[in-house]
């Protein structure tokens, strides 16, 4: 699901793994390295990133996350 969303947003390319072969990889990749349009894509994802917060909002809310579930498994075992 995530691999179809970067390849909806230019920033990936999806590849079968059951019939990926060598050089259709060393292809893919090269073709992603010298791609202006891969490039925009992933700098857009980066933007959104960045406009959301970055890095340490998200480690914070991941953090926030964990902490919650913890609560809520330690709460139905021993409650």
């Amino acid at each position: 699901m995530v691999a179809q969303r970067l390849t909806e947003l230019s920033a990936a390319c999806t590849l079968d793994k059951d019939q990926l072969t060598p050089k259709q990889l060393r292809e893919t990749v090269e073709k992603v390295l010298g791609s202006d349009t891969y490039r925009a894509g992933i700098e857009k994802i980066e933007e959104s990133f960045q406009a959301a917060g970055g890095t340490e909002k998200a480690l914070k809310v991941i953090d926030q996350f964990i902490q919650a579930k913890n609560r809520l498994n330690y709460e139905s075992v021993f409650f």
